[in-house]
């Protein structure tokens, strides 16, 4: 209870006795692990009315990604009662951030009619020490939130209790609670969406590993010498199966393609002016006989024609590239840049760069979950984010190659199963922090 009297904060709570940042500090290992310490039990109702929710045990959640902070206001059962967001502030510094989560959090709370919340969730883009709440270089979010010590500077803001965790181990819990891990205790949670990631639940714990960040599977290479990732090295799946990747797949097959056109059209040209040389050469031979110089300029005649045709043809080509080549080129004129809802529906049109590329990513997240059943002997590989929900034939091929690849018995029939939390996954699993 607040002492009357006493300044309260937007949240409910006292700001006259701050938590000591020791307490926080000692605290934090224990209750970001709690969760991963004991199995969860799925409730028998994960999705309860507004109207029965108890206000005073709900818990405040943030998801921090790199364009958006996304806040809520989260049941015990784990059912959204409403949600506020903000710009993420890219060009402020951290302070700016712990502010814009208490704007957009304080809304929602404020929308629901809580009185007061128990603690804050925060689902943010990686890496992340759990155990402190405090941020690496997540490589996604440029340079505002390395370093940020988040879970201590929203702790002391709000006065409350707050557990900062990577988005997809909060995304693993929330499958784990209210989504298609539910009942499940070995199982790997994958998101393909702007990067590519993922979390690992064996016996109904997370792992974390010595420093708090294991779970990176998005940065497995599947591609020796492939496409450059942002963390530095080429073929992880993050570099293939990725929206942004993608897209710049689709731009490089489509480039690549049209550079061998050009090449080719380019040898053909050289070759027709060599057999033009070559036959300029006879014509001086033999200057002195009329005969022989009607003769070789019949035969400059014939080699000319071509090289005219090849001229004619090498513009087409590059009429071609730049003009009316396939759906794909037809999105790159525009001059917008590319993006892999482009690629879908340049594939769907029948384009073969397209086709290729998202080929590829397919093909990357299948390997990865024939990886994952054999390193950790899942009984579920969870797939969601909205590159993967989107292209459901993904996930039916991956379930497919671990059937077929995987070591036995890791190998599974319908292992391989879609995400059911959607975007709300981390809104919902950072309540189980």
């Amino acid at each position: 209870m607040v002492a009357q009297g006493e300044p309260v904060n937007t949240f409910g709570q006292s700001v006259g006795r701050p938590r000591p940042a020791e307490a926080q500090k000692s605290d934090a290992p224990k209750s970001a692990g709690q969760s991963a310490e004991q199995p969860a039990v799925a409730p028998s109702s994960p999705h309860v009315s507004a109207t029965d929710a108890d206000a005073s045990h709900c818990i405040g959640t943030l998801d921090i990604g790199g364009t958006w902070i996304r806040a809520a206001v989260v049941t015990p059962a784990g059912e959204i009662l409403v949600r506020s967001r903000r710009p993420l502030p890219t060009s402020e510094g951290g302070r700016a951030v712990v502010d814009t989560c208490l704007d957009a959090l304080g809304e929602a709370r404020m929308r629901t009619g809580c009185h007061a919340l128990e603690r804050i969730g925060v689902s943010v883009t990686g890496p992340v020490d759990p155990r402190t709440g405090k941020l690496f270089t997540p490589p996604n979010t440029g340079p505002v939130l390395a370093g940020l010590e988040l879970g201590e500077a929203l702790s002391r803001a709000a006065c409350l209790e707050v557990r900062v965790d990577r988005d997809t181990n909060a995304a693993a819990l929330g499958e784990h609670r209210c989504g298609s891990a539910r009942g499940t205790a070995n199982f790997v949670f994958i998101t393909v969406s702007t990067g590519v990631g993922g979390a690992v639940m064996l016996d109904g714990r997370l792992i974390r590993g010595a420093d708090g960040v294991a779970g990176e599977i998005g940065h497995i290479c599947v591609e020796r010498g492939g496409p450059r990732c942002g963390c530095g090295r080429r073929g992880c799946v993050e570099a293939i199966a990725s929206g942004p990747s993608i897209a710049r797949r689709a731009e490089a097959e489509l480039r690549a393609a049209q550079g061998a056109e050009l090449r080719a059209v380019e040898g053909a040209e050289f070759r027709a002016a060599e057999g033009f040389a070559q036959t300029r050469g006879v014509t001086k031979s033999v200057e002195g006989s009329a005969a022989a110089a009607s003769v070789a300029a019949r035969a400059g005649e014939a080699v000319a024609a071509p090289i005219s045709s090849q001229a004619s043809s090498s513009s087409q080509a590059l009429s071609f590239s730049s003009q009316t080549s396939s759906p794909l080129a037809e999105r790159l004129r525009s001059g917008r840049p590319l993006t892999g809802k482009d690629v879908d529906e340049c594939a769907a049109a029948g384009d073969p760069h397209a086709i290729r590329a998202l080929d590829a990513a397919a093909a990357a997240v299948a390997g990865m979950c024939v990886d994952m059943a054999n390193v950790f002997n899942p009984e579920r590989i969870v797939v969601g984010g909205s590159v993967a929900i989107t292209h459901p034939d993904w996930i039916a091929r991956a379930s497919e190659l671990v059937a077929r690849e995987a070591l036995v018995p890791a190998n599974r029939e319908g292992i391989v199963v879609p995400a059911e939390l959607g975007d709300d996954v981390s809104l919902v699993g950072a309540a189980f922090l």
